[in-house]
């Protein structure tokens, strides 16, 4: 049975994502390049890599780490301009956070490893 913070930690991130995942396959189309194509990985590997969680695996959460260190390095790439808010760097990093801390209270249980209890 899967816990009930995963289901909710791969509800919230693939609510998230899916929508930027749409947004980044029109613009890879509309406005082609590099930052279009490193979009549209990165929310790519994060899907996936919820599917990965939802399975209680231990690769969703290594996907999970490169697909937002890649969201994360865009941010810094393309670095904040005047009218954009700070919230745009600082919320990634947050959910980032938030996902690591509960997948680490059940790093034991990925792949299929059952706690022991007595």
């Amino acid at each position: 049975m899967r816990p009930r913070a995963i289901f909710l930690l791969c509800f919230a991130v693939a609510a998230m994502t899916l929508p930027k995942f749409f947004n980044a396959l029109y613009a890879i189309f509309v406005t082609p390049g590099l930052y279009s194509a490193v979009w549209l990985i990165s929310n790519a590997l994060v899907l996936i890599s919820c599917y990965g969680l939802w399975q209680m695996r231990r690769w969703g959460v290594y996907l999970f780490l490169v697909g937002w260190g890649l969201k994360l390095a865009g941010i810094l790439w393309f670095p904040v301009t005047q009218g954009r808010s700070q919230w745009l760097f600082w919320f990634p990093l947050i959910v980032m956070l938030v996902y690591l801390a509960v997948v680490a209270h059940y790093w034991q249980d990925m792949d299929g490893k059952a706690r022991e209890t007595d």
